[in-house]
This record gives structure tokens, sequence and C-alpha cells, in this order.
């Protein structure tokens, strides 16, 4: 720490020896919590990433996650996410519309509801599905890597 007060010719009370340990301290302390929450607790950004993985498209301007829920990944990086998602109607439409004519996406009916599955050729451990609910403006993001 001497050194580092002798490069700069730092000459005060608040970069002193134990000062400096104790801003060390502090920050990785900060740091550690921020990641350990993050990678429990994910933020939205990772659940719009989820999205764009899935479809390939960028996230409509009006989507606001109404539930979101994922798992922490184990030792072989395994993991779940879901979310759901609310759209516009004319998002909801042209997402829709766009997916249809998809040809790298599987189309069935679940209950009643469309849902896309995307195949990727290598990766059958993944299981990426979206699905269109009744109401024509949620939408459900599955992601599942086993």
């Amino acid at each position: 720490m001497k050194y580092i007060r002798n490069i700069f010719d730092i000459q005060s009370k608040y970069l002193s020896n134990n000062m400096l340990v104790l801003y060390l301290f502090i920050s990785s302390a900060l740091l550690s919590f921020y990641f350990s929450y993050t990678a429990v607790y994910p933020p939205k950004s990772f659940y719009y990433n989820e999205f764009e993985y899935v479809t390939k498209q960028k996230i409509p301007k009006s989507a606001e996650i109404k539930f979101k829920s994922s798992s922490y990944p184990d030792f072989h990086g395994d993991y779940f996410s879901k979310s759901i998602i609310e759209l516009s109607l004319s998002d909801y439409s042209k997402l829709l519309k766009e997916l249809q004519n998809d040809n790298a996406l599987k189309e069935s009916i679940e209950n009643g509801n469309k849902v896309f599955e995307r195949k990727i050729i290598g990766e059958e451990d993944r299981h990426l599905f979206i699905h269109f609910l009744k109401d024509r403006k949620t939408i459900v993001v599955n992601v599942d890597f086993t």
C-alpha cells in the first residue's frame, strides 16, 4: 500500500494503509453480494435474452414481465427459466405472425394455446418453447437445459 501511495505521491488520511484495506474489503464484499444475488435472482434483462434466444427476434418495446422464475445452474450447467410476458395486442399479433412464418420453429396446439418449439441440431438437451395464450396479449417463454 505504501508503494501505491509513493507512486502517486498521495498524502491523505483517507488513503492510509488501514483505510485502503477497508475500501478494498468493502468493495469486494459488495461485488460478491451483487454477483451472488443476480445469480440467484436474475434481472429482467436475463429473461429478455431468453426470449431472444427462443425466438431469434428482439423483444417488443411493449413487453412487460408479469412473472419470472429460474433455477440456479447445477455443475453441468443445467437450468430452467420461465417468464410470463405481457405484450400489446399489435406486438402480440405481429410476433405470432412472424413465428408462424419461421421454418426453424415447430408449431403445435396445447390446451387451445399456440406453442412454438425451437430445436437446435446437436443440442437435443435444450428445450425451448414459447406459448401464446388465448387472451391475445400474454406469452410464456420456457427454456430448459437438461
